[in-house]
């Protein structure tokens, strides 16, 4: 059995998940069976990674000098990774593919222990679906990235993105493919929707409410006024992908609307699959719904909004009026664009099989 290795996120933001799960997806339909190995960018498991190469410098009283104190030594040596995943001390001996599942964080300093092992691996190395990161200077910062970096993305076998903000951004450095992101293939099967009964609208906590993944508060306000709107007229559930979302929202909806969550990325499929339309502030809550056949709107409040194109989602503005938007909604024809959505997923998938048969299968 060959051992894969996917560099992803888990138990973070679960759209991270949908990626890897889309990812799995399209390798499996080339590689009927193999091993996934991960390793995992989630900060708290890689906080110990911080302490690298970092020194502490103590004034003492009644010395002269300060004390200098070697983190790495102290903190970080010795200290073995209590996670079911890859750890930056392994070999990638018995790894057969290295796999970079599309996210924006690509190029942080929780992965570079890995890059600089694949200074020297021979296997395949493959980036999918890479998405641009609002961290990345206005895109002009690529040709100021550490060395490392820049000579495994020149080696990578496969170098496919996701939007064209980050093609810009690689652009003439690396020869990237746009591609929509994997998150299209996070559901194995779909099924054509006729007629829109039941809505799923993901939401994000507000700024001040949540420490990450939080929206504007305006982009919040307007989201409870679409759903307050549109409840008016369908059947409809509020989806929450991170716990301070369904924290923010239980205490400004109460028990009005049914708040769905959980901590499992996987239930997300069949949370999903019972709408007949989504409409989302979460990029992968697009992703996950064009998945599984279901039409999407997406309220656009940062950068990474272009990924949805992919996913043949309509872009919405919290300067929309939402009764227009429930007008939208209305006036759609939900097989037609569910047809065109399931002819599309089939169309990437070929694109992507494509990119990767001369690896797989292994």
């Amino acid at each position: 059995m060959k051992n894969v290795l996917f560099a992803t996120v888990r138990q973070g933001n679960c759209g991270d998940e949908f990626i890897l799960f889309g990812t799995q997806n399209i390798i499996s339909s080339l590689q009927p069976g193999y091993n996934s190995i991960i390793v995992n960018k989630n900060s708290e498991v890689c906080r110990r990674l911080l302490f690298r190469f970092r020194n502490l410098n103590i004034q003492v009283p009644g010395m002269e000098k300060p004390v200098t104190l070697n983190l790495e030594e102290l903190c970080f040596k010795n200290r073995p990774l209590e996670d079911n995943s890859f750890a930056d001390y392994y070999s990638l001996d018995f790894i057969d593919a290295v796999v970079f599942a599309g996210t924006p964080e690509w190029i942080a300093y929780k992965l570079l222990p890995l890059y600089q092992k694949l200074e020297t691996y021979k296997g395949p190395i493959l980036f999918l679906g890479l998405g641009f990161h609002e961290g990345f200077d206005d895109g002009k910062a690529y040709p100021g990235l550490n060395d490392v970096y820049k000579r495994i993305h020149k080696r990578a076998d496969v170098f496919i993105v996701r939007d064209r903000l980050l093609m810009d951004y690689v652009t003439p450095e690396i020869q990237a493919t746009l591609l929509p992101c994997p998150a299209l293939f996070s559901s194995e099967t779909q099924r054509q929707r006729t007629s829109v009964r039941k809505i799923g609208i993901s939401l994000q906590a507000k700024e001040g409410d949540a420490v990450v993944n939080f929206v504007s508060r305006e982009t919040y306000a307007f989201g409870l006024r679409l759903v307050e709107a549109i409840s008016n007229h369908y059947d409809v559930e509020v989806v929450c992908h991170w716990i301070e979302d369904l924290i923010c929202l239980r205490k400004d909806l109460g028990d009005k609307y049914v708040l769905r969550y959980s901590y499992d990325a996987k239930d997300y499929l069949k949370i999903y699959d019972q709408y007949d339309l989504v409409i989302s502030t979460r990029v992968h809550g697009a992703g996950m719904a064009a998945s599984l056949g279901i039409p999407s709107f997406t309220i656009s409040h940062s950068a990474r909004t272009d990924t949805v194109n992919g996913f043949l989602s309509h872009v919405i503005t919290p300067d929309d009026d939402p009764e227009l938007i429930v007008d939208r909604i209305a006036g759609m024809d939900p097989g037609k664009e569910s047809a065109r959505l399931i002819a599309h997923k089939s169309a990437v998938l070929g694109a992507y099989q494509k990119c990767l048969r001369p690896y797989f299968p292994l």
